[in-house]
């Protein structure tokens, strides 16, 4: 095993948290009423970002990272273990597709999961008990890194992570929480 992922697993075995390279669904259904939404309707490998980063989603890869103490206030951040180029993919946010709940819009760990049909509206990826290494970017206001929506070939919208800038071996990896629930969060926590 990688071991960078050996040591990522290592950390969230001893946080008593579930590594997930990809997403879960909670519930089979979800995944096959998206997948078949998304039939016909568009083609994933013309969509540039899947394109793009489609083997590093298949292959769960990402670059080298590192989870460490950062302070009392902030507690666990991602920092990278490389340098990185601008527009470089640094993860998929795996964790567990499920409605959201009033509990999981306030979570720390749960990022709206967008689906543009009106019935699977208030899904959110919950990255709260399963997750990987992007459950512990923490906010700036100037960050490095951006969240985007992907339509993958298996017809599956993933949330990845990519940079906006170079970022140096040994910075901090760091997104704007920009939902209402995330500004909830920074306010309050």
């Amino acid at each position: 095993m990688d071991p960078n992922k050996e040591a990522l697993y290592s950390f969230f075995t001893e946080q008593g948290i579930t590594y997930l390279e990809t997403l879960e669904f909670f519930k089979p259904w979800y995944k096959d009423k998206i997948i078949a939404y998304w039939k016909g309707i568009k083609d994933p490998t013309k969509t540039f970002l899947a394109k793009a980063f489609q083997e590093n989603l298949e292959k769960h890869l990402h670059p080298q990272v590192a989870i460490e103490w950062i302070d009392r206030r902030k507690r666990y951040g991602v920092m990278a273990g490389e340098s990185l180029g601008t527009h470089a993919f640094v993860g998929e946010c795996a964790g567990v597709v499920k409605k959201g709940s009033i509990k999981s819009y306030f979570s720390a760990y749960s990022i709206d999961y967008p689906l543009p049909f009106a019935a699977f509206r208030g899904f959110v990826i919950d990255l709260e008990k399963k997750g990987n290494f992007t459950r512990y970017i923490n906010h700036d206001k100037s960050p490095n890194l951006e969240l985007k929506s992907v339509i993958t070939k298996d017809g599956l919208i993933r949330m990845i992570c990519i940079t906006k800038k170079p970022v140096r071996k040994g910075e901090e990896l760091t997104l704007h929480y920009n939902t209402w629930s995330h500004f909830f969060r920074m306010a309050y926590t």
